[in-house]
């Protein structure tokens, strides 16, 4: 990863940044791809586990969180902790109504 990238995710507070890199991952295989970043989820006990809403991310996360047996909250708009459970404001109906809602149990899977 970049300095300038990982300088620029580090401002929002992770406790962890975590770069991969496979000799496989040259070209998009959303199998591959979260076959990966699921082993690294579980070596590092990834929480709460974030990506882009693009046409990627959207497509790769449901296959890490199927690894888990997890759900994936797609299209996030917004973020925030209520005491100890992060909650997760997104569309719904085209955009006409807003939906919040919060996981039980890590890792949790948001696009």
């Amino acid at each position: 990863m970049g300095d300038e990238l990982q300088a620029d995710v580090a401002r929002y507070g992770p406790s962890q940044i975590i770069h991969l890199d496979h000799e496989k991952s040259i070209q998009y295989s959303p199998d591959l791809w979260a076959t990966v970043i699921a082993e690294a989820i579980r070596e590092f006990s990834g929480d709460i586990i974030l990506t882009s809403a693009s046409i990627r991310g959207k497509d790769l996360m449901p296959h890490i969180s199927a690894k888990f047996e997890k759900s994936t909250a797609q299209d996030a708009t917004k973020l925030f902790w209520e005491g100890d459970k992060l909650l997760i404001i997104r569309p719904m109906y085209a955009g006409k109504a807003l939906a919040s809602f919060s996981f039980t149990g890590t890792p949790q899977f948001i696009t």
